[in-house]
């Protein structure tokens, strides 16, 4: 299953406490590979604040649970189930035939 993820750093309290997780985070970055059983198909980062985009794929939930929660104590994020448009057409295509048959 694929999941659209949206995630931002949090900000410090302080400037020094900002730049020492900001710091951290791309430490622990660094050293990080995506974890057996997720594929990422894309990450993005937003042009103008430190927050972005994953879209990813995977069968287990507990992977995607596991991947989060390395990057918890630095970053929010919320993971959206999402799927193909063609899968998305044939299913919206099917329930608007279904949903006239059964108005009817």
């Amino acid at each position: 299953m694929k999941f659209m993820i949206e995630w931002s750093t949090r900000p410090g309290t302080t400037l020094n406490e900002d730049l020492e997780n900001r710091e951290a985070l791309l430490r622990a970055f660094a050293k990080w590979e995506p974890p057996e059983g997720l594929t990422i198909h894309a990450f993005v980062v937003k042009a103008e604040q430190q927050s972005g985009y994953i879209l990813v794929e995977a069968e287990d939930a507990a992977v995607l649970a596991a991947f989060a929660a390395r990057f918890q104590p630095w970053n929010d994020a919320r993971q959206v189930p999402v799927i193909d448009i063609e899968a998305a057409v044939a299913t919206y295509t099917e329930a608007l035939a279904w949903t006239r048959s059964a108005s009817r």
